[in-house]
């Protein structure tokens, strides 16, 4: 069953963009993650929550995750 991942894209703090996404895998969150940077220049990062966790931050040059 498909699973709701939400991307906020961020610029110095705020957000510029978010949107919501359906779909099975984390790695799948991950390269739709980097499409929608790619798409929104006024974001810096963007975060990729499922339900109440925050699962990753994408940064333009960078990739974090909230164990490090």
């Amino acid at each position: 069953m498909p699973k709701v991942y939400t991307l906020i894209g961020l610029r110095d703090g705020s957000t510029t963009a978010m949107d919501i996404q359906f779909h099975d895998s984390e790695p799948e969150s991950a390269r739709l993650a980097r499409a929608f940077l790619a798409d929104h220049t006024t974001c810096d990062q963007v975060e990729v929550w499922r339900e109440q966790g925050l699962l990753a931050t994408l940064g333009r040059e960078r990739v974090t995750t909230p164990a490090g």
